[in-house]
């Protein structure tokens, strides 16, 4: 599979930044990775745009073809805009099903299937995707966002996902309520919910394994570090029933009074780093974080001093 990566940028508008696909063991990119993974590269009007930026610290903006470097499946940059456990249990699923219904064997989906798997509405960040063949017919996944769940629907979406991760049997309109959590990282399960004015949060959801009540404590880790000076989503904690739900607003969008909002790029520490999976979080690779965060974001003194208190607190 081929994709034309698109970036939103600041002023709104979406440029072709570049194209991925699946290269299928044949052979090795700039970044020296694996084979059989995934291949970039930029769109040449991309490159001489005075609005381009590069998509990570790992992919400048230069000519050629970039590959994943390390053990990595998926590029830095390129994969914050893909699923992690829960959203990839959830399109296996998807891909289960629709096997089963045609009488064929389900195949492992490419690191590329998921990009394209993942609701264009819900997505993370300021990347969309296209497909080569078929570049006219809009960004892949494009359902429209009304079939986003809403807050009236939590109890429903409690239930499902208890149900999934049981291993249970759900109905396809269960399954298209819990789609909407495929952006989503993290192995909890989460959704993404619109709230009554249509703007979009992330809502995350109890699950049997927690010790206690897992969201409310979380919520009063967000109290506290907003306490602390750290600036931290807005959020309200939901009780349905004896569980409790944590709304939080989208930190890659904007709030607008109604609509998804503008779509903001962001950089995970993960893709700053562009470290290999299973190497060990360490305080040097918390402080390489903020180095990186100095060298290349477009932060204010305010917003690195946050990160490093927030680092220094939870390391003590």
């Amino acid at each position: 599979m081929k994709l034309w990566v698109d970036v939103q940028l600041p002023n709104g508008s979406v440029v072709p930044a570049g194209t991925i696909e699946d290269i299928g063991g044949r052979g090795r990119g700039r970044g020296g990775g694996r084979a059989g993974t995934v291949s970039f590269s930029y769109a040449p009007n991309y490159l001489v745009s005075p609005s381009a930026y590069p998509l990570a610290p790992s992919l400048p903006l230069t000519p050629g073809t970039f590959s994943p470097s390390g053990s990595r499946a998926m590029l830095s940059g390129l994969a914050d805009s893909q699923p992690d456990l829960w959203g990839r249990r959830l399109i296996d699923a998807s891909r289960r099903r629709r096997a089963q219904r045609a009488g064929a064997v389900p195949s492992r989906a490419s690191e590329v299937e998921i990009l394209a798997a993942v609701p264009d509405a819900t997505r993370q960040g300021a990347l969309r995707y296209r497909l080569i063949e078929d570049a006219d017919a809009g960004h892949v996944a494009a359902a429209p966002l009304s079939r986003t769940p809403t807050l009236m629907e939590l109890d429903t979406l409690i239930a499902a996902a208890q149900a999934f991760e049981h291993g249970e049997e759900i109905s396809d309109d269960t399954a298209d309520l819990l789609a909407a959590g495929t952006s989503a990282g993290g192995a909890r399960p989460k959704t993404n919910v619109l709230r009554e004015d249509g703007s979009i949060a992330l809502a995350k959801l109890p699950r049997d394994a927690d010790f206690g009540d897992a969201m409310a404590w979380e919520a009063t880790a967000l109290h506290l570090s907003r306490d602390a000076g750290i600036t931290v989503p807005t959020f309200e904690l939901i009780r349905v029933g004896d569980r409790s739900v944590l709304v939080l607003d989208r930190f890659d969008r904007t709030q607008e009074t109604s609509g998804a909002g503008q779509r903001i790029g962001y950089l995970s520490a993960d893709s700053l780093l562009d470290k290999s999976p299973g190497e060990l979080r360490t305080y040097v690779a918390h402080r390489n974080f903020v180095y990186g965060l100095r060298e290349n974001a477009a932060l204010d003194t305010r917003s690195n001093t946050g990160v490093e208190r927030d680092f220094r607190l939870r390391l003590g």
